[in-house]
């Protein structure tokens, strides 16, 4: 139904922030639109890199947008995200649909562009 639709990017290469002091996340975003919902970075850690459930992914970071506001335009944003220090560290971008109220619909787009880890 609406309001429970998301677009999942999984990097499908495990980062070992293990041996750094301060790991980060960078990339920028663009949340364009009325009621867009909610964007997320999130880290799963784990010998096999793979998810058994949802809950395992901790979210890191997150940028959500009030229904049928226009808060972040067309202009793009730059985030910075703390790692874990970890081994085998699988990220991954979620983008959760805004929900469906009072008559809004989703009309607008989440990008994410120029993803670096810094070790």
């Amino acid at each position: 139904g609406y309001g429970e639709d998301e677009a999942i990017i999984t990097m499908h290469c495990d980062v070992d922030t293990s041996s750094s002091s301060s790991p980060q996340l960078r990339f920028y975003y663009l949340m364009h639109g009325a009621n867009i919902g909610s964007l997320y970075a999130e880290v799963y850690t784990s010998p096999t890199g793979i998810s058994s459930a949802a809950k395992a992914w901790t979210i890191l970071w997150e940028k959500s947008e009030l229904p049928g506001l226009h808060t972040s335009g067309d202009t793009w944003s730059m985030a910075t995200v703390a790692l874990p220090r970890e081994a085998a560290l699988k990220i991954r971008f979620r983008a959760k649909l805004g929900e469906w109220r009072n008559g809004l619909v989703w009309i607008g787009d989440i990008a994410i562009d120029t993803v670096s880890i810094l070790v």
